[in-house]
């Protein structure tokens, strides 16, 4: 097998099997594997019992301490100067080196010795004997390798979502994806969720969960350079368009657990969470079917919401921001004004009066298909206005009808109203003030 650097490679092999070899001086049992050491102490692990109703099981099992002075004593080995002189005049790899290198939103900063320890410590996960694996080396050696001397990572983002059932994976594009999660990401979660930190808790278990799956190839920044941009952060938006396409797709309510986001690369070292949980909607848990008789599928809503023509049309960007507010509110009352805000802004685009009159007016026309349909929409449209009114000027009592009620209505007619829309406006390309020719259609009606 060829190598970038031939010389690092066997430099490299020579330090694992001195860091080996040291284990064993230190007096580390032979009978444990170097997949038992974890620095910490313990380690997650899938359950020994089998969990009720096919949920996930996990627990803290204890791991096996490395000896005393190990860490100390494979720095001082005479193999980490040999890696340092063969990757000295190496520039593919040394531009990395004593410089902050960021993935993401996370840096670090890289030298040798950093490089080499990771390096162990990935070796070492996967070895599941005492003794040097050269296989295994050079597999690892390999992943190494190929983020050495690639200016971009490879990343995984994972988003877990409590509540949101679906019968199969489902494509969204290409390396987006809703889908069961897997062991690993199980892992993760749980290793990096508040509830499990410090050890308190020693078992787990959890609903089986899906989550949106983002895998991307995102560049590497080298101290304060921008090369990164906004680029590099086009994964999260994605992940909300998600976010916010299941929110408007379904009625129901889901959470999403943060972000999981790991990596290969040796410059993203550990399992990294962004953003708190975060619950949308209320009711029951969304059922997302792979198929629908009344509503589009959802890869085709989530390709039209992504698209450039919805997300430069202002009045729809603006419902849908102010429709996705709504569903993380805990008050009826904010939610209430939301939705209207978010209902004016789809509806009412440049109108300054009677606006109550025509946004029922409208909106009836839209998604009724009979009279009584249309006179009950309009109905509850004003009914809606006036508890809003009631809110925003200090008067939250009185209403016509519990908020209780009167909200998920509204909720109910704004996404039929925006799944409309959407589709709409993508297929056809109507620029922003055209998206409906509200007098010409009713009265032609």
């Amino acid at each position: 097998m060829s190598y970038h650097n031939s010389a690092f490679h066997d430099a490299l092999r020579a330090y694992i099997q001195a860091a080996i070899a040291q284990l064993a001086a230190l007096g580390a049992p032979r009978e444990v594997p170097l997949s038992a050491y974890v620095e910490r102490g313990y380690k997650w692990v899938a359950a020994e019992h089998e969990p009720i109703g096919g949920r996930s099981a996990y627990m803290i099992v204890p791991t096996a301490p490395y000896p005393n002075g190990f860490r100390e004593s494979i720095r001082k080995l005479n193999e980490v100067q040999a890696c340092a002189e063969a990757l000295r005049g190496d520039s593919g790899v040394y531009k990395y080196f004593d410089k902050l290198v960021g993935v993401i939103a996370f840096s670090m900063r890289m030298d040798v010795r950093r490089c080499l320890e990771l390096f162990w410590d990935r070796y070492a996960a996967k070895c599941d004997g005492c003794d040097f694996d050269e296989s295994l080396f050079e597999k690892q050696y390999e992943i190494l390798e190929k983020d050495l001397y690639s200016d971009t990572a490879n990343v995984r983002i994972v988003a877990p979502l409590m509540g949101c059932q679906c019968e199969n994976a489902v494509d969204l594009q290409d390396g987006l994806t809703i889908e069961p999660m897997q062991p690993d990401d199980e892992i993760h979660y749980v290793e990096t969720s508040p509830e499990t930190w410090g050890r308190e808790i020693g078992s787990v278990e959890f609903p089986k969960m899906h989550a949106i799956v983002c895998e991307v190839c995102l560049p590497k920044r080298i101290q304060s350079d921008d090369k990164q941009g906004d680029n590099g952060m086009e994964w999260m938006k994605m992940m909300d368009d998600v976010i916010t396409g299941l929110c408007v797709f379904a009625e129901g309510s889901f959470v999403v657990e943060g972000f999981l986001i790991t990596s290969e690369s040796i410059f993203l070292a550990h399992t990294q969470r962004l953003r708190q949980r975060q619950r949308y909607g209320r009711g029951g848990w969304l059922h997302l079917p792979e198929a629908s008789t009344d509503k589009s599928e959802f890869p085709e809503l989530f390709q039209a919401l992504s698209s450039e023509t919805i997300k430069s049309h202002g009045a729809i960007g603006m419902a849908l921001r102010r429709f996705r507010y709504a569903s993380e509110r805990e008050r009826e009352e904010d939610r209430l004004v939301d939705l209207l805000i978010a209902a004016e802004s789809l509806f009412l685009q440049d109108e300054g009066k009677e606006l109550s009159y025509r946004l029922r007016q409208r909106v009836a026309f839209l998604l009724g298909t009979t009279l009584q349909d249309r006179l009950a929409i309009s109905s509850d449209i004003k009914n809606a206005y006036d508890s809003r009114s009631k809110v925003v000027h200090g008067s939250g009592k009185n209403h016509k009808e519990p908020l209780s009620a009167t909200v998920p209505k509204i909720e109910g007619y704004l996404r039929s109203s925006l799944q409309k829309a959407i589709l709409l406006v993508s297929q056809n390309r109507r620029p922003a003030k055209a998206w409906m020719n509200w007098d010409t259609m009713i009265y032609d009606k």
